[in-house]
């Protein structure tokens, strides 16, 4: 009886009945409470009626019956971003990285966890947004936003580096022979080319 008002639920949100689909839904959780897909999609209609609150309990409560639910992190953490303005980043980014780690093969997540380091740790935004550049399918429609962001970071990463002028010949004749040539080859790298990582990471 509950996987009858589950079928009829789920039928009734495909086709945007929230009413009915709610009430099968709810039908199908007083039936048998440990039933996490009829939480998931109970979810689902609540975040459709724009009530938020009885979304995330509804999500909730699927990721607490069902550890491996990444469609509930994945439901959630969009929910925290899209609705709440960032006052609720930490709990977005908590369950987008969540659903990564369970779908790593899910690349759109990573479009949406660069958005929301991209003000907190730029390097890790970055990284998001590479991979999900690398394996974007060429009509896919957030592949221009993903790169117009990269860039915009990538520009702010070079703004941000301090000036290192070139060392002179009287301080060449201080430093080590092979301390001299890594610190030109980071100049030329950083100053000149605008590869500061490489710069960066060939002192290292």
């Amino acid at each position: 009886e509950a996987e009858e008002a589950f079928q009829r639920g789920v039928a009734a949100l495909r086709v945007g009945n929230l009413s009915i689909a709610s009430a099968e839904l709810e039908r199908a959780t007083e039936i048998s409470p440990l039933y996490p897909k009829a939480y998931y999609y109970l979810g689902e209609v609540h975040a459709r009626s724009r009530r938020l609150q009885e979304a995330i309990e509804a999500y909730n409560k699927s990721i607490a019956m069902e550890r491996y639910d990444y469609a509930s992190h994945v439901a959630l953490g969009l929910l925290y971003k899209r609705e709440f303005f960032r006052a609720e980043d930490e709990k977005a980014l908590e369950h987008l990285g969540l659903a990564l780690k369970l779908r790593p093969d899910l690349h759109v997540l990573r479009f949406h966890l660069g958005e929301l380091e991209a003000n907190r740790d730029k390097e890790r935004a970055r990284e998001h947004f590479r991979v999900f550049i690398e394996h974007s399918a060429a009509d896919d429609p957030l592949l221009a936003q993903a790169r117009e962001a990269l860039r915009g970071l990538e520009r702010e990463t070079i703004d941000a580096q301090p000036f290192l002028p070139p060392i002179g010949p009287s301080d060449q004749a201080l430093l080590d022979p092979e301390l001299h040539r890594l610190l030109s080859e980071a100049y030329v790298l950083g100053a000149e080319q605008e590869e500061w990582d490489r710069a960066e990471k060939s002192l290292l």
